[in-house]
C-alpha cells in the first residue's frame, strides 16, 4: 500500500491540548509540505519519493500559475476577481490537512470520495470557532459553481499536466495520459500557451 505521507506521523504536536485550538490547526496545516502526491507515486508513474510533488507545492504552483496568466493574458485575467481566485486556491486542497490525497486507483465513488473529504476537512474547521468562510469556499470549489472556481479548476488541471511534463523530461517515462485530452480542459489563449511546452 502507497503511504501518502514523507514521514509517518510528521507532526504530532497540533494534538496537544495545551496549545491554542487556532494554533493546533495552523500546525496541522503544516501537513500539506509533508503529504505528497499520491498519484505520482503510483504504478506505471513510478515517482522516486523524494522528487514527488507534495501538496503545498501543488498548491503554490497552481498560484505561481495564475500569478504568471495575469500578468501574460491581462484581458483574459479582468474577467475574474481576483481576491476570490486567490481564496479558492488557497483553500481548495485544505481537505487534505488531515486526510488523505486520494485518486482513481483508490476505487471510490465520486459520492465516497466527496464524503471522506468533507469528514476530513470538518475535523480541521472544528478547531476554529469562525470557519464558514473556509466551508463556503472550499464548497464553491467542489461544486465549480462560479466563474472563479471553475477558473481554478483549469489552474489545478495545467498545473497537474505541466508537473507531468517536467515529470517526463526528468525521469524519460510516457505521461501524456494527463494532458492528451487538453483541448477540452483548457480554453484559449491559455490553451496556445499550454502548448508551447509540448514542443
Amino acid at each position: 500500500m502507497i503511504t501518502s505521507m514523507k514521514k509517518e506521523q510528521p507532526i504530532a504536536l497540533f494534538s496537544d491540548p495545551n496549545i491554542h485550538p487556532s494554533m493546533r490547526a495552523f500546525i496541522a496545516s503544516l501537513n500539506m509540505s509533508y503529504r505528497l502526491r499520491k498519484g505520482w507515486l503510483e504504478e506505471g508513474r513510478d515517482i522516486p519519493r523524494e522528487y514527488c510533488e507534495t501538496v503545498a507545492e501543488h498548491v503554490y504552483g497552481i498560484w505561481m500559475l495564475d500569478e504568471v496568466i495575469q500578468c501574460t493574458f491581462p484581458e483574459f485575467h479582468s474577467r475574474f476577481n481576483t481576491l476570490l481566485v486567490y481564496e479558492i486556491i488557497k483553500r481548495h486542497e485544505h481537505c487534505e490537512i488531515l486526510g488523505e490525497d486520494y485518486t482513481p486507483h483508490d476505487g471510490l465513488t465520486r459520492e465516497e470520495k466527496e464524503r471522506r473529504e468533507r469528514v476530513s476537512l470538518k475535523q480541521w474547521l472544528d478547531m476554529f470557532e469562525n470557519n464558514f468562510f473556509i466551508q463556503k469556499t472550499w464548497e464553491s470549489y467542489q461544486n465549480a459553481d462560479s466563474p472563479e472556481a471553475q477558473y481554478v479548476h483549469i489552474l489545478d488541471y495545467m498545473q497537474r499536466v505541466i508537473r507531468a511534463r517536467v515529470y517526463e523530461k526528468e525521469f524519460d517515462k510516457d505521461l501524456s495520459q494527463f494532458y492528451k485530452n487538453r483541448a477540452q480542459k483548457i480554453p484559449e489563449p491559455l490553451l496556445s500557451f499550454f502548448e508551447t511546452i509540448l514542443l
